[in-house]
């Protein structure tokens, strides 16, 4: 899920499990979302190496 449709989800009220390769651009949206007021999410930072 990219970060355009994380957002849309997060105005909705969605509850947004997030992750990322990348720990800046990660953290950014967090702080987009968080700053949105009312969405739960959860935040990992992974290796899809890991993953698969």
């Amino acid at each position: 899920m990219g970060r355009d449709i994380s957002l849309c989800f997060a105005v909705e009220g969605a509850d947004l499990v997030l992750a990322g390769r990348r720990r800046k651009p990660l953290e950014s949206l967090v702080d987009e979302v968080r700053a949105l007021g009312d969405a739960r999410w959860l935040c990992r930072r992974m290796s899809l190496k890991k993953v698969l």
